[in-house]
Formats: C-alpha cells, sequence, structure tokens
C-alpha cells in the first residue's frame, strides 16, 4: 500500500472490510461499493467515494476524479486516517466492544 495513491473495493457484498480499514490507516482515499459494512467505513464524499454496486460507470468516475485531482486525493486521505484513528485503533475497537458487552450486561 506505500506506493498506492487509492484503494478500490468493489464487491457485491461485504461484511466488515478490514481493507478498507488498512487503507483508511495507510491514508489513502477509498472508493468501495455501496454495500454492508463499507458505508460504516467510508463516509461518502468525505474519505472516499461509495458507488453503486455493479455499476462501473460509476466507478469509472470516480476513479478518474481521484486520479485528476492530488488535492482531492490528499484531503480524503487525510480525513480516512484521521477517521482510522479516532474510530478503528485496536484501542478504539476494544473500548467499544467492551461497552457493548458491559451494556449486555447490564440487561439481563
Amino acid at each position: 500500500m506505500a506506493k498506492a495513491q487509492i484503494l478500490a473495493l468493489i464487491s457485491r457484498w461485504e461484511g466488515f472490510p478490514l481493507t478498507v480499514i488498512e487503507g483508511m490507516r495507510a491514508g489513502l482515499p477509498i472508493i468501495g461499493s455501496d454495500v454492508g459494512g463499507v458505508r460504516e467505513a467510508v463516509e461518502d464524499g468525505q474519505n472516499g467515494f461509495l458507488v453503486p454496486r455493479e455499476d462501473p460507470e460509476e466507478l469509472s468516475r470516480k476513479v478518474r476524479i481521484l486520479f485528476t485531482d492530488a488535492q482531492l486525493r490528499r484531503r480524503m486521505g487525510q480525513e480516512g486516517r484521521r477517521r482510522y484513528e479516532s474510530m478503528f485503533t485496536f484501542e478504539k475497537m476494544y473500548e467499544r466492544t467492551l461497552e457493548v458487552y458491559k451494556q449486555a450486561m447490564l440487561t439481563r
């Protein structure tokens, strides 16, 4: 990922893709299918683009936008890194998971 300029994950279905999190950690803008957990990680227009599933024309348009606009690519990559640090580090995920378990135990 060190030499990549964008990360594209085009799927018909996804759970919560670690590939997207790794791309955000690397400071890459993400282009992902608007499916499953991808939309939890990618804020359309902020840290990347969501494209409708099986829409190659829209995918092509978004790729062209990012490859021709270095400033947008950089800004989205920085926003992705910020989002990763605020939501998806091991510590943040651990804290959120622990909180879910605590809440589940309180409602027993």
